[in-house]
């Protein structure tokens, strides 16, 4: 599966859309169509590289960053909106959404999880993405890419 990072920078987060940093430039090394896009202070990276959840995780660490967790509605709607431009070729992207071995659902940047997003039927595997078609959260077992 694709996998959405997100990263922070030194300047806090504000209610408004307009992001008051600047986001990182993607060294030539990872992929060149690689960019980060700010949102309410994170910039956030759409990685299309498919690879199983833990991967995805090291992925964004490499690129400075963490998997994406979502905290409300707005953010919901910034990510809904950048993975449907990649409906065609992917149908969905890993975020840092984990179940614990005692089942519960926890965000991999330790956000506190007061908002969610699942798709009817879910979850029912262990690690969390956001789907292209519609944005709903579903989730895939460790080993699916």
């Amino acid at each position: 599966m694709n996998s959405v990072c997100i990263q922070s920078t030194d300047v806090a987060p504000t209610e408004s859309t307009k992001f008051p940093g600047v986001c990182p430039e993607e060294s030539v090394q990872y992929h060149q169509s690689f960019s980060w896009l700010p949102f309410r202070g994170y910039c956030y990276l759409f990685v299309t590289e498919e690879s199983e959840w833990a991967n995805a995780a090291s992925s964004c660490v490499r690129h400075g960053g963490v998997l994406a967790s979502i905290e409300d509605p707005s953010e919901q709607q910034f990510l809904k909106s950048n993975v449907e431009i990649f409906l065609d070729s992917h149908s969905s992207f890993w975020i840092g959404l984990y179940k614990t071995h005692k089942g519960t659902w926890l965000w991999l940047d330790k956000t506190i999880m007061d908002y969610t997003n699942w798709a009817e039927a879910e979850p029912d595997s262990e690690f969390g993405s956001i789907g292209t078609s519609g944005g709903t959260w579903r989730s895939g077992r460790r080993w699916h890419d």
